[in-house]
């Protein structure tokens, strides 16, 4: 019996991986960025509906004007693509290298830049299926409002935002708070 000079080396499976870490998303960071998108929206709207008279009547979600449901909705836009990448691209690599996971993902064949590149399209996909979920009960509970352009939006802005966030949770573990401070700076510059 000859033994090969060459073992076989097995890789890891990444599709696999992109299961379990879209499973991660679904479960943990998901749920937090519906429940704030949806709290801003009720803050948003809440002062429009009680401070607003029509002809001696208060206006409710249904009757609002295109035009306001129309802002609204850009507003809620702009407040998930930012909130929704906070959460999605929080602690991506710096959360493992705190918490020592790294030791154990990398203990196999598994390069760590797929593994992590992975993360991130993982991340993105869950976005996106929370922008989906969140544009259904915004047509039931405002009014049926469905821009084509609302996934390639998301997804331009997932990578333009998260690639900053992905970036900086590689160089240390404050990313979430250099995240919001390059996005108010973008924001807020002339």
């Amino acid at each position: 019996m000859s033994v090969s000079a060459h073992p076989v080396e097995r890789r890891a499976r990444l599709g696999r991986y992109f299961l379990w870490q879209l499973h991660d998303y679904l479960l943990h960071r998901a749920p937090a960025t519906a429940s704030v998108l949806t709290l801003f929206a009720y803050l948003t709207v809440a002062p429009i509906l009680n401070g607003s008279l029509t002809n001696g009547q208060r206006l409710s979600l249904a009757t609002l004007p295109t035009p306001i449901v129309q802002q609204f909705f850009r507003d809620l836009l702009e407040s998930f693509v930012l909130l929704g990448t906070l959460f999605a691209t929080n602690g991506i690599v710096a959360t493992d290298r705190k918490m020592g996971y790294y030791r154990f993902y990398f203990s196999k064949p598994l390069s760590a830049p797929r593994f992590y590149a992975n993360a991130f399209a993982a991340c993105g996909t869950g976005m996106l299926v929370v922008a989906l979920l969140l544009l259904g009960v915004f047509a039931l509970a405002v009014r049926p409002l469905f821009p084509a352009s609302l996934l390639p939006v998301v997804a331009a802005m997932y990578l333009a935002y998260g690639g900053v966030g992905f970036l900086l949770s590689t160089i240390w573990r404050f990313d979430w708070l250099s995240l919001v401070t390059v996005a108010v700076v973008v924001v807020n510059h002339p």
